[in-house]
């Protein structure tokens, strides 16, 4: 699947088109959705473990041809999708003056089994 949400072979796939491929096919599969269920309009919400992903769906695919994944700025075309850096397992901190956020992917895997997850 390419970030503009469409199936290539895979000898034609190009790294570059398959950045978003994962956001992608959550608002492909919630489109889908949508259309079997009689809804017009769809928002999707994807929450993983350390990013959400919102998009919309009105009928048609919204699609965007510059973006940036990180400090990189890419010229491929994609879904529109917006993404958010705080997912479930995502806690967000105060230090002084500073907010700062991410996984809590950084204990030791014995300690990661006894946490809860933050979005509980």
């Amino acid at each position: 699947m390419t970030s503009a949400g469409g199936l290539v072979e895979a000898r034609n796939c190009r790294p570059v088109d398959s950045l978003l491929s994962g956001p992608a096919g959550g608002v492909v599969g919630a489109a889908m959705v949508g259309r079997r269920t009689g809804a017009g309009r769809v928002i999707g919400f994807d929450m993983g473990g350390t990013s959400t992903d919102v998009a919309r769906f009105d009928g048609d695919f919204e699609y965007v041809f510059e973006h940036r994944v990180g400090p990189v700025r890419l010229l491929s075309p994609a879904l529109a999708i917006e993404t958010v850096a705080a997912g479930g397992g995502s806690i967000c901190r105060a230090d002084q003056a500073s907010w700062w956020w991410g996984p809590r992917a950084r204990a030791p895997i014995r300690a990661r089994r006894r946490m809860e997850p933050a979005a509980r």
